[in-house]
């Protein structure tokens, strides 16, 4: 049976949710038995057992077990949490700490009982000791949420541990021992005498311990219920592809029996949109959301064109506002003063607003790139809010440059001593290059001109137009054309307006003799992947 009288040394008609340590619990009495009854006057008791996530045994004596802690529900005030059990019988899980242990002493003596608690939803947790990009963590990000019973269903506590680093960045598992650990449990009302308009009080305690640290010790809070309630979000869009990636996308593409590998993908040079949004929830808010300072630190394989701020009220208007360009842009970094949200004060207030950063995506190396998240957190009176970019993958440059050229140019026939500057061509001829995304640079040259060993008296030579001067062809390579990048398949027709003054032409030394007979040689082209 219940230790008579417990109950009324705890906090009366209230819940609490518990995060405990060793150090707190001195972790011997910390055990399971699920062979222990659970009352049948428990709150919510069936409602609890049906409840998905919780475990085979959502009400349990004593914690987890669990060298870095274990967070739980109960009902401090009630004496149907407590129920003396004796040592004899508790199902021991310390028994590895050896003989010189006082668990070991009490249980092996029977030397009596020990009050233990029923725990709905008991989940190790990681309390201490995580790190992150290799620094070791003082701060857990606690998201705890109230939500009343509503249309006969029974009222439930949300939380959600270790959602968040420091930075404000969504935990996405970057940290093994930050671990994320999330609850909703079904909560009797009554316990709290069916509260009007279902809203409770709520507050922290704590225990004190021989660490000086004050990072033990101190709660900073990012907002106070009923005050101030904002939520923010993040979404980034691929305007070129139309792909909209969220956490959430890439939580469910990750949860398929077989993930899509390009679900979070972006080709090189896409146009993307990043949208902070922000909104003042009016059902939640006694009060507006004030001064609120943006603080955004921007994925780095972007290149950044430039920022706006929309915002919109709750009549349907908005108000676009553009507040930084590329330059601007350039350190990855927006900090922005946000107009006030809210509609307490003012009927024709905004309540919401879209940050979007418009850019290109980019990336210079040869493989996949991954773009880990980054954070935001905007600072506002009675409400600090944060989120992250979702990770998304930057696909190569893709690049395509290809030349396309006669195998055969044959020039008019000429007497052994002419007076003509230029000798044309007679047959057609064929240059074209074919681009994606790749500047390019097309050089000729040439060894002559031979019938057998005997050389031609002349030279091949390029015009670009009429009015140009030739650029005579020998063994060294000589730029012919350039082009720049495009963003899709181009090509360049090069021979397309040659007449008969332009292009590829003979220039015949007039003053010299050249023997009668056909002439031939080769004629090597070159294209690359660069300009000068």
């Amino acid at each position: 049976m219940p230790p008579f009288g417990t109950g009324w040394t705890a906090i009366q008609k209230g819940t609490a949710s518990e995060g405990r340590y060793k150090e707190f619990t001195l972790n011997s009495f910390g055990t399971t038995n699920p062979n222990v009854a659970v009352p049948d006057n428990y709150p919510e008791k069936n409602a609890i057992f049906s409840q998905s996530g919780l475990g085979s045994f959502p009400l349990r004596l004593g914690n987890s077990g669990g060298m870095y802690g274990v967070i739980s529900l109960t009902y401090p005030g009630e004496e149907y949490t407590y129920k003396n059990i004796s040592l004899a019988n508790i199902a021991l899980a310390d028994s590895s700490y050896g003989s010189n242990n006082i668990w070991y002493y009490l249980n092996s003596n029977d030397n009596g009982y020990a009050t233990s608690t029923f725990q709905v939803g008991a989940v190790n947790a990681s309390l201490i000791n995580a790190t992150y990009k290799g620094n070791e963590l003082y701060w857990y990000h606690l998201t705890f949420t109230w939500i009343p019973a509503k249309n006969g269903n029974p009222a439930e506590i949300h939380y959600d541990y270790n959602d968040k680093f420091p930075d404000g960045s969504k935990n996405l598992g970057q940290s093994r021992d930050y671990t994320e650990v999330t609850q909703n449990i079904p909560v009797d009302p009554s316990v709290f005498n069916n509260p009007d308009r279902g809203r409770v009080y709520w507050g922290l305690t704590g225990a004190n311990n021989g660490t000086s640290q004050n990072y033990s010790k101190i709660a900073v809070f990012e907002s106070i219920p009923a005050l101030t309630t904002a939520h923010v979000k993040t979404t980034l869009t691929d305007k070129t592809s139309g792909k909209v990636i969220t956490d959430e996308s890439n939580a469910n593409n990750a949860s398929q029996k077989t993930p899509d590998s390009k679900a979070n993908l972006v080709n090189y040079n896409d146009e993307l949109a990043l949208d902070y949004n922000l909104a003042w929830d009016y059902e939640e808010s006694k009060k507006d959301w004030l001064k609120i300072a943006a603080d955004i630190n921007l994925p780095t394989d972007i290149k950044y064109t430039s920022a706006t701020i929309t915002y919109h009220n709750d009549a349907g208007s908005s108000e676009a506002i553009t507040i930084a360009n590329g330059t601007d842009l350039s350190a990855k970094k927006l900090r922005y003063e946000i107009a006030s949200l809210g509609s307490t004060n003012d009927s024709n207030g905004y309540t919401s607003a879209d940050i979007v950063v418009n850019g290109r995506a980019d990336n210079e190396t040869d493989h996949v790139i991954t773009e880990d998240s980054q954070p935001a957190v905007f600072k506002g009176t009675d409400a600090i809010e944060s989120t992250s970019t979702p990770i998304f993958k930057i696909d190569v440059k893709p690049q395509y440059l290809q030349l396309t050229v006669s195998k055969n140019l044959n020039f008019q026939s000429i007497n052994y001593l002419t007076t003509q500057t230029y000798l044309k061509r007679v047959t057609p001829f064929t240059l074209n290059v074919t681009e994606l995304k790749e500047a390019w640079t097309l050089k000729a040259s040439t060894t002559g001109l031979f019938n057998g060993s005997q050389s031609f008296e002349g030279n091949l030579i390029y015009k670009k137009d009429d009015q140009s001067k030739p650029i005579y062809l020998n063994s060294e390579p000589q730029e012919i054309a350039t082009g720049e990048a495009t963003n899709q398949n181009s090509t360049t027709n090069i021979s397309k307006d040659w007449d008969d003054f332009d292009g590829l032409l003979l220039h015949p030394n007039n003053k010299k003799i050249s023997p009668a007979g056909n002439y031939t040689g080769s004629l090597t082209w070159e294209v690359d992947d660069s300009v000068k």
